[in-house]
């Protein structure tokens, strides 16, 4: 289904999601699968090609982003804000009570907290490293 959405839309198909633009690897053997599944949204142009996303999984009834991305072209224009709104409803759909992150001081912190993220952790003063936050959004209701 991926393949052919335009627009937004929840990645619906496991297999993509979880391999999109994944960075780290969770030891799935120690983690019941009904614990942890795949959460993506993505955004097509109209002609079916790929210009953003959001990636991560549902687990422990939190929200893990393990990457954020926006074509260059298309950065400032809500799209990244829309994808995460997109990305928390499902979460919240799966009972998610909140949302973590990191991120690093030249990537997007600000981004972050303009859609609710605090602050939660941070490693800095690390020669020629840029410094390293972690962040948290809780979800209400």
């Amino acid at each position: 289904c991926c393949a052919s959405c335009k627009g937004l839309a929840i990645c619906c198909e496991p297999r993509l999601a979880s391999r999109s633009v994944s960075r780290r690897r969770v030891p799935m053997g120690l983690v019941p699968t009904f614990l942890s599944q795949p959460l993506a949204a993505i955004a097509r142009d109209s002609e079916g090609q790929l210009i953003g996303g959001v990636s991560g999984r549902s687990i422990y009834r939190q929200l893990l982003i393990e990457v954020v991305w926006v074509a260059k072209e298309h950065r400032g224009s809500g799209l990244g804000s829309r994808l995460m709104a997109l990305c928390e409803q499902e979460a919240i759909k799966r009972g998610c009570l909140a949302a973590q992150l990191d991120t690093l001081s030249f990537q997007a912190p600000a981004f972050y907290a303009k859609q609710g993220f605090e602050v939660v952790g941070s490693v800095s003063g690390i020669p020629g490293s840029p410094d390293r936050y972690f962040m948290c959004k809780r979800f209400n209701g």
